[in-house]
Parts: structure tokens; sequence; C-alpha cells
């Protein structure tokens, strides 16, 4: 049987390192309480939460501080995570996604290509199997 884990965070916008430590706290907490997890999956910008102002600051390049968390997570306890993270590529934004593999590696990849034009009404996403 396939165990999930979904975790709905209370995140603070622009509050990097708090939504980071809160999501560990939480990951840690679940993966003691229940035993082998197969995937973790996190809220869409769970590390920067959604004040869009801020994201050109505190976005980060892949890998970056917040999915090495992630990936050695992965790797300690043998699950997958999926995680919405504020990416920053060849100077644009972009809410991605990453799933993590048990072996801490990145495995799939989404990008959506708004860049947050908000106005803009169709939504594409690249997905990157890697």
């Amino acid at each position: 049987m396939l165990k999930v884990a979904g975790l709905q965070l209370r995140l603070e916008d622009g509050k990097k390192e708090k939504n980071l430590a809160r999501a560990l706290e939480a990951l840690r907490r679940i993966a003691s309480r229940e035993k082998e997890i197969d995937i973790f999956c996190l809220p869409e910008l769970f590390d920067t939460g959604f004040n869009y102002a801020s994201l050109k600051d505190i976005a980060e390049e892949l890998p970056g501080k917040t999915t090495n968390v992630l990936m050695n997570f992965a790797e300690e306890f043998q699950s997958y995570i999926i995680a919405g993270i504020a990416e920053r590529c060849e100077n644009k934004i972009f809410d991605s996604a990453v799933m993590i593999s048990p072996k801490g590696k990145f495995c799939v990849f989404i990008e959506k290509l708004t860049c947050f034009k908000m106005k803009r009404t169709t939504l594409l996403v690249v997905i990157k199997y890697l």
C-alpha cells in the first residue's frame, strides 16, 4: 500500500527560514509517528508564502538551500518529497515544484511559465523528468 502524507502549514509570507524550519519540524514529527511514508507532499510556495512582491529577493536557484534540506530529509527517511517552491532561473521567478527521490536526488521538476504575470489567463507548465 502507498502511504502519502500531505502537509498543510501555516506560512509566513517572506519568512523563508521560518517556513523551512516549520516544514522540517512537521516532516520529522510525521516521519517519527507514521513509519514508512512513501511520499511527503508540501504545499505550493511552502518556503516563501504568497507575497509575490518579495519573491524576487528570496527565490533561489535549484538546487539551493531549501532543496538541499529536503534532499537530506528524503534520503534520511527513504521517502519521496513533492514540494512547491519559489525558483529563480535566468533572472525570472517561477512557482515551481520538485519531486525528490528517496536517494535525495531530483527526479521530476515542474515550473509554471507564467512568471507571476497574474493578468495572463493561460497557464503553461514544463515538466522535466531527471
